[in-house]
């Protein structure tokens, strides 16, 4: 019972907006989770390209993202996978902008909130480089109040 409560808590968000609206039909109510679900990797993607510091590499991102056939199919897909594509741009981003803590908790909600424990592979060199952060910068003591932060500061994203 666990196991399939976790793997669905990716639509979480979207059943308590189902929830509150009444007098909408099903399909009409499955056209609107396809388009907050978009407009959600509509934001991440432009948050991605916004991330980084070379205005070339930002262009061809860009050119990337908008020609590529699968990010326009898989955005408004009410599958784990989107999800799981959402998440790992948000964690990217938070990565460029040097905020391990919250790219770790965007590592988390991603294999968490999705019930795909083989989705984590995308994160291991994330791990790898938080924890040569961690001692470069001497903040191996306060691991927990960083994950603390980290939880919190995604807490207010989401």
């Amino acid at each position: 019972l666990i196991s399939k409560t976790l793997s669905f808590a990716f639509a979480m968000p979207m059943f308590t907006s189902a929830t509150v609206s009444v007098t909408v039909g099903k399909y009409q109510m499955f056209a609107i989770l396809r388009a907050l679900i978009a407009s959600f990797t509509a934001i991440s993607e432009i948050r991605l390209a916004n991330a980084l510091t070379s205005q070339t590499l930002a262009v061809l991102v860009w050119i990337m993202l908008l020609t590529s056939a699968g990010m326009y199919h898989a955005a408004p897909a009410f599958l784990p996978s989107a999800t799981v594509m959402v998440c790992f741009m948000n964690c990217m981003v938070e990565q460029l902008h040097k905020n391990m803590d919250r790219a770790i908790v965007w590592g988390l909600v991603s294999c968490l909130m999705t019930g795909w424990p083989f989705c984590a592979v995308l994160f291991i060199p994330l791990g790898f480089q938080a924890v040569y952060c961690a001692y470069r910068d001497g903040h191996e003591k306060n691991t927990s109040k960083r994950m603390e932060n980290g939880l919190v500061q995604v807490a207010h994203l989401l």
